[in-house]
């Protein structure tokens, strides 16, 4: 998170606030737009998107990961869940980097998130 969250942000990435180390964990402080809804939630809720909408939502995720990648961060989790979007303005916040891992050489194998 705090390597992605450097100057100049992304703005499709959830921003960290502060952070602390606690005894055995790490505490994020990040944003939270308001008014604001998973992903998968919002889909749920509102049966999908148009094409140029989803283009839209779509080009800000990619926007999203190119900017890790050039941080050299690989999320390795990226579903609907750990997507939020604005619900007034449809812009989308790419979250939750906790399987996320350090691009190396050696090229990604295995697959860490939960599947189904």
């Amino acid at each position: 998170m705090k390597m992605v969250s450097q100057e100049p942000a992304c703005p499709s990435i959830i921003k960290l606030l502060d952070w602390c180390e606690a005894e055995d964990k790490f505490v994020l402080i990040m944003e939270r737009p308001k008014p604001c809804k998973n992903l998968y939630e919002f889909v749920m809720v509102n049966g999908g998107f148009g094409e140029v909408e989803a283009r839209r939502l779509f080009r800000q995720l990619v926007e999203a990961h190119q900017h890790c990648e050039a941080r050299g961060v690989f999320h390795r989790d990226l579903k609907p869940d750990n997507v939020i979007i604005q619900t007034s303005t449809h812009n989308v916040k790419l979250t939750d980097f906790g399987c996320g891992s350090l691009l190396k050489d050696a090229p990604f194998s295995s697959f860490i998130g939960k599947r189904g």
